[in-house]
């Protein structure tokens, strides 16, 4: 799940304690916590990595300065190519 961090209408708080309720209630696993991905060495969001049950990870991510439509925001295009390749 992929979001962005600059958005008053649809904060990432709500979306992190929603995904963060989801895996817990899934027995889901922390295999990576929130810790910031970089992109030309710069920070471009923070991320939480969770295992499932089955080994799949889902990864709950922000983008930096982007808002809740974060793939047409037009100042997060190397960001939003980066985390779609993980």
């Amino acid at each position: 799940m992929v979001v962005g961090d600059n958005d008053a209408c649809v904060p990432y708080i709500g979306s992190q304690a929603w995904t963060s309720e989801l895996a817990a209630n899934n027995g889901w696993s922390v295999a990576q916590p929130w810790s910031p991905w970089l992109v030309n060495a710069q920070v471009a969001g923070y991320a939480t990595v969770y295992t499932g049950t089955t080994g799949e990870d889902f990864t709950f991510a922000t983008v930096y300065n982007a808002g809740h439509m974060v793939r047409c925001s037009d100042n997060v295009h190397m960001e939003t190519l980066a985390i779609s390749k993980h």
